[in-house]
């Protein structure tokens, strides 16, 4: 016996950034035998609470659109599908640190999509912050002093931020 459909919602994933870190979610991917007339969808659920609330979503950021092997952005290779079209919800770095997905699985009642596993794929990010190596305190500030230039008299003002999380950026 194949039941016609059915879902399961995963326990909560944990990205636990350190302190001052956002998780930005970049792909959700799986590994699953599906027959013929069979197929799994995907919603995905973020919340800054371990305990939710968790309000499951798609790739466009709403309730009525899925990850599947079809969908704008996902990609199948042999029995592996990788979607990498995120809602923004989940790549703006916040209300994301936990996060639940919930499965669909779609049966024409004589055969079952088997699902191997499933990947969420994040980085953990830091937000920029000017480079104190510049200037002061990464910014600078000068009037244009040269009296043939066409912006004399103006304020020239220059920065230079850096992206923490690496060793370079400007």
């Amino acid at each position: 016996y194949s039941p016609a459909s059915g879902n399961l919602v995963s326990s909560t994933k944990d990205s636990n950034p350190l302190a001052g870190l956002t998780s930005i979610w970049s792909s959700l991917s799986w590994n699953a035998s599906t027959p013929a007339n069979t197929s799994l969808q995907f919603q995905a659920a973020g919340s800054n609470s371990a305990f939710g609330p968790f309000n499951f979503v798609g790739p466009d950021g709403t309730a009525s659109t899925y990850f599947d092997h079809l969908g704008s952005g996902c990609t199948k290779a042999s029995t592996t599908v990788t979607c990498t079209t995120m809602p923004s919800a989940f790549t703006d770095g916040s209300e994301d640190r936990y996060v639940q997905y919930k499965i669909f699985f779609i049966s024409d009642g004589f055969n079952t999509a088997t699902l191997s596993d499933v990947t969420l794929t994040y980085v953990v990010n830091a937000a920029p912050n000017f480079d104190a190596a510049f200037g002061n305190s990464g910014a600078s500030a000068s009037q244009i002093t040269d009296s043939s230039s066409a912006n004399w008299g103006k304020v020239q003002v220059q920065y230079r931020v850096r992206d923490i999380d690496g060793s370079t950026g400007t």
